[in-house]
């Protein structure tokens, strides 16, 4: 993965992460189709384990959650 598009995966993480509502989701999601691939969904799960480490089990949950549905 080059750091562009590692950075771009980050990037999509980070808005996730700024959802104030679940309704909010599935149009960033839409408006950034072309980042969603094996890539991303490895990232997640990464962030879901760093966040479950730090005792955050609903951001982790949230990240797995979303994973498995993409």
């Amino acid at each position: 993965m080059d750091k562009q598009h590692q950075e771009a995966h980050l990037n999509l993480i980070n808005k996730l992460l700024n959802c104030t509502s679940d309704e909010e989701i599935n149009p960033i999601l839409a408006a950034n189709q072309n980042l969603i691939d094996s890539e991303l969904i490895q990232m997640m799960e990464y962030v879901a384990e760093v966040f479950k480490e730090k005792g955050d089990s609903n951001r982790a949950n949230f990240f797995i959650n979303l994973a498995r549905q993409l």
